[in-house]
């Protein structure tokens, strides 16, 4: 939990500083997950484009979420 993390810290800045790194590690990951994803994503013959744009726009919106804008 977020307490044990910070438990053992001395000040504000220092618990601060290990919750950064924390949550920028886990974005970090989330972020290279996501981008695979995208990278990934292609439109099969059978799939409705409306179904395929919209799971591209998901990946855009969780994308945005942890900070990254991409282009529409």
């Amino acid at each position: 939990t977020t307490m044990t993390l910070i438990q053992h810290t001395d000040s504000a800045a220092e618990a601060w500083l290990v919750l950064k790194n924390q949550y920028e590690t886990q974005n970090q990951t989330r972020l290279q997950n996501l981008e695979n994803q995208l990278a990934g994503e292609k439109l099969s013959e059978s799939e409705p484009a409306e179904q395929f744009i919209t799971r591209i726009k998901n990946l855009r919106d969780q994308m945005a979420a942890v900070g990254i804008v991409v282009a529409t």
